[in-house]
């Protein structure tokens, strides 16, 4: 997407849904929650969007060599950084193993990618696609167990909206994909309207749920 089609409003809806970004931040740093790492990873996967989106968007003038390094950056740390978060909402050991070997696996994949095809276009397809389809197949049914488990035990409802804001929020990644990459869309304006207030959705359903998570105990995954 070029900033060609980033228009008057959208500027607006992207100064907006970065400036929330800092929310989250502000959240684990007040609450202490980055003592757990997986909250830390979830610092850091914040910190990396901000300092993206400020220079995607052209608040902090750069120069376009830095502009694809630092989306380069945030792209393939983009998957190691939330799939070590969503460990928090497993209590399966064989299950966070797996989680563990697919970060593993997925960031050798990305320096194949990178060696192999450079930084373009088509090598950001093949980054950005799989990305999406990992996070997703390990966040959807997390999002379901957690969701039920929130009815049983309100206590878990803060960790339902955390899981809730990552499944949000990449359910609309890999719709706005398809358009994107897929289909080639015309209608990029309207792509980048989708884009910045799914991701104010999105962080708002996460800071809910960093305000919601009161007790250090609620870092441990629920057992049903």
């Amino acid at each position: 997407m070029k900033n060609e089609f980033f228009t008057d409003w959208n500027h607006l809806l992207g100064t907006i849904s970065t400036t929330a970004l800092l929310l989250p931040v502000f959240l684990i740093l007040s609450k202490k929650l980055y003592d757990n790492k997986s909250f830390f990873a979830l610092l850091l996967y914040y910190i990396f969007t901000f300092a993206h989106n400020l220079v995607r968007d052209e608040v902090v003038p750069v120069s376009t060599t830095f502009r694809q390094k630092i989306g380069l950056v945030n792209s393939y740390l983009d998957v190691p950084l939330i799939l070590f978060f969503l460990m928090t909402f497993v209590d399966d050991v064989k299950l966070k193993k797996i989680i563990r070997y697919t970060i593993i696996g997925f960031l050798v994949y990305e320096a194949l990618i990178l060696a192999v095809m450079g930084v373009n276009f088509h090598s950001t397809a093949w980054v950005a696609g799989p990305e999406l389809l990992v996070v997703l197949a390990f966040c959807i049914p997390l999002f379901l167990r957690q969701v039920k488990i929130s009815i049983s035990q309100r206590t878990e409802t803060a960790k339902a909206f955390l899981v809730s804001s990552i499944a949000f929020g990449y359910c609309i990644l890999t719709f706005l994909y398809i358009l994107y990459y897929c289909l080639r869309t015309q209608y990029l304006a309207d792509a980048y309207t989708l884009l910045y207030v799914s991701s104010f959705v999105s962080t708002v359903l996460m800071s809910i749920g960093l305000v919601l998570l009161k007790e250090r105990k609620n870092y441990k995954p629920a057992v049903r």
